[in-house]
């Protein structure tokens, strides 16, 4: 098993630093789950919203993910919640989304950017969409269509 490149206290780090940056935007229920391996989850949502931060110790990545609990439309599948790193890539205006992030340039990035990221019509976006897609396609080595 792959040791985490991050300390042990980057859960408390991280779980209080995004309950911080989102009270002021409604967000509530905070929670955080063990997952298999030594990994945990946490997230926090509003009616519209949901933010999940996620360690995957097996693995020793840390993620950030932001998404719409709204369809784009009825009974279409759910997109999202997106990668942090995928839609710094996309709104850059990049042709990949970024492979590293840190778990602090993860929260910095976050907020600086959370007005636009909370926003459904973007995260539900077909460009997004599409745009992510291609931006996977290249990362896993296959053609993008």
């Amino acid at each position: 098993m792959a040791r985490s490149i991050y300390p042990k206290n980057a859960q408390k780090r991280v779980t209080s630093a995004l309950k911080k940056m989102l009270a002021p935007y409604g967000f509530e229920n905070a929670r955080t789950d063990p997952l298999t391996m030594g990994g945990w989850q946490f997230s926090m949502e509003t009616s519209e919203f949901v933010v999940i931060a996620l360690q995957e110790r097996a693995y020793a990545t840390l993620g950030i993910y932001v998404g719409s609990k709204i369809r784009r439309k009825p009974r279409a599948h759910m997109r999202g919640p997106w990668f942090l790193e995928l839609l710094r890539g996309y709104i850059n205006g990049d042709q990949d989304h970024y492979e590293t992030m840190t778990p602090r340039e993860q929260l910095d990035w976050l907020q600086a950017n959370i007005e636009q990221l909370l926003n459904t019509p973007f995260l539900n976006s077909d460009d997004l969409n599409t745009w992510a897609v291609k931006a996977s396609r290249r990362m896993f080595g296959q053609r993008p269509r």
